[in-house]
């Protein structure tokens, strides 16, 4: 991503990126999906942003709550929250996007429903991730296949 992303936003009210990192997985997937953004007036809990971050880098994470100094923003695939994100910093918010050549919107029922369980269930992330990991590693062990590079 780049400054011409956010040249758009403010010229235009719009931008699309593909997003690059695995933060955001599984609703959005790196180097295959799509994300429509547009720029706003007020942000609100829940929605998925695009921030700028004090050393440069662009990230697309969702708010999930406030504090003094503004906004509480994490990845739907990580367990750490990142607090103090300014209302400056951020330059726009997911309208919708394109997942295997569907389009999705925030106000999906499905999607409505994974935020509620999933932003609920952050204590058990880490939990959950752990559990998920040994699984992997189990079926590795068992089926004698080894793990393959990501591509």
């Amino acid at each position: 991503m780049s400054y011409g992303i956010e040249k758009a936003l403010k010229e235009r009210g719009s931008a699309v990126i593909v997003p690059t990192g695995n933060s955001m997985r599984p609703l959005l997937w790196p180097d295959q999906d799509s994300v429509a953004l547009e720029a706003r007036a007020a942000y609100h809990i829940f929605d998925i942003v695009l921030y700028k971050r004090s050393g440069g880098d662009y990230i697309l994470h969702r708010i999930v709550g406030k504090d003094g100094k503004g906004f509480v923003l994490c990845g739907d695939n990580q367990t750490r929250r990142e607090y103090g994100v300014s209302p400056e910093q951020i330059l726009g918010a997911a309208r919708e996007w394109f997942h295997n050549g569907k389009t999705r919107t925030p106000g999906d029922p499905l999607i409505r429903a994974y935020v509620f369980f999933w932003c609920r269930l952050f204590p058990l992330r880490r939990p959950i991730f752990f559990a998920r990991r040994c699984m992997g590693w189990l079926k590795r062990k068992i089926t004698g296949k080894r793990r393959t590079a990501r591509s």
